[in-house]
């Protein structure tokens, strides 16, 4: 809910996420629909596999990681 939104949000604003990997387009999307592109300026992007990375890279946000394979560990 929103509550879980602005804490995240918070953790953000002070620095305590420095990444966030991303496994999907449409997931990508929700994320930036809920806190905006904002939050990337100082947060690692990765992505798992080039679709994803597309997305942010339309946004014309770098990505600092593509995982080649679709699994978590990669």
């Amino acid at each position: 809910g929103i509550d879980k939104i602005k804490a995240v949000r918070g953790k953000f604003e002070r620095g305590e996420i420095l990444a966030a990997c991303f496994f999907s387009p449409s997931a990508a999307e929700s994320f930036f629909e809920q806190f905006g592109a904002e939050v990337f300026h100082q947060t690692k992007i990765a992505t798992i596999g080039e679709t994803t990375a597309e997305y942010f890279e339309r946004r014309n946000l770098t990505v600092d990681f593509v995982s080649s394979k679709a699994t978590a560990e990669d």
